[in-house]
């Protein structure tokens, strides 16, 4: 996907999806700033309550929408509207977040949206941007900017925001409650990725960043784009691959039983064959055996043993003459 011009002159408003009161100070403040500097109209949508942090504070929710009402002053953000859907859990409201999500920007009717980017550890922000990405498809004329919060990304236009940092680096120290009193630390860890982003372009100064896209992006194409176009095979690739290895062993497992049956087949008709010889000699022996020639030779054969007994004097002269006769012949 290419980057379109970026931020468009033409813009009339702005609109920031926060999970959290202060995402959208550290994800994209300092174009936030430069915005209202222009005189965009800035509104920001917070979309869990935040008192998921750990703190023994009853009232949490309420401390972080005053910060974040003072955050937006030093940012020149003109609206904050809090969905207050339950901190951590807010994909588990599906529906309504992107009917409610949908109503607001309606009403706000932006030229551009910043969610946070699709691949991000925290399950808030992922819900976010998914909710943003459901409303570009859904028909948003919109936009669609993602920022970064937690790691870097990969993008594909950079904001300069060297003018702005000292607001964004005040509006952070002022989410003391969210940030558990780091606010410092954040600050100049945000500021360092804004310096770190010159290495880019080798020009000191201090850059956020975005990946912008016009049309609802796709779970392979984010994947693509989060990885540098390493990411996994689409699912229809991976089905289109296992089929050909199906067919490759279905293949191979027909020949093989192919083979074996020819096999099987041509030792039956040996052992087809042997029997039909086996019987063949069978039937030759039983024909010898109940000859006249035969039995003749058995009758011979018993008057034979009679008149001249096993053993006997005449016996073996009989031997004898039987074997000369043999060798005469």
């Amino acid at each position: 996907m290419t980057a379109p011009a970026f931020p468009p002159p033409d813009a009339t408003r702005v609109a920031v999806l926060a999970p959290h009161a202060d995402d959208e100070t550290l994800g994209c403040g300092g174009t936030l700033r430069r915005y209202a500097d222009e005189g965009v109209p800035v509104h920001v949508i917070v979309m869990t309550d935040g008192a998921g942090v750990e703190t023994d504070r009853e009232d949490i929710a309420e401390v972080r929408r005053e910060e974040a009402g003072r955050a937006a002053e030093i940012l020149g953000i003109g609206e904050t509207v809090f969905l207050d859907f339950a901190d951590g859990r807010l994909d588990a409201h599906h529906g309504e977040l992107d009917e409610r999500l949908g109503a607001e920007l309606a009403r706000i009717a932006p030229d551009v949206v910043f969610a946070p980017f699709p691949v991000d550890p925290h399950p808030d922000h992922v819900a976010t941007a998914d909710a943003a990405i459901r409303a570009l498809r859904a028909g948003g004329a919109f936009r669609l900017a993602f920022y970064e919060i937690y790691q870097p990304i990969r993008f594909n236009k950079e904001v300069d925001v060297t003018g702005v940092m000292d607001a964004k680096r005040r509006a952070i120290r002022v989410y003391e409650s969210g940030l558990l009193g780091s606010g410092d630390l954040i600050a100049d860890a945000s500021e360092g990725l804004a310096r770190y982003r010159q290495f880019f372009n080798r020009i000191e100064r201090l850059y956020e960043v975005f990946w912008i896209v016009d049309a609802a992006p796709t779970e392979q194409e984010i994947l693509a784009w989060a990885t540098y176009d390493f990411s996994i095979p689409r699912a229809a690739d991976i089905f289109r691959d296992k089929l050909r290895e199906v067919d490759f062993l279905t293949r191979e497992a027909r020949r093989t039983i192919e083979e074996q049956g020819a096999r099987m087949e041509s030792m039956d008709r040996r052992l087809r064959r042997t029997q039909a010889e086996r019987d063949a000699a069978r039937s030759q022996l039983e024909a010898v055996l109940t000859s006249p020639p035969w039995r003749m030779v058995e009758r011979f054969a018993a008057l034979r043993d009679r008149v001249l007994p096993a053993r006997s004097r005449r016996r073996g002269l009989y031997d004898r003459l039987m074997r000369g006769v043999k060798r005469l012949t």
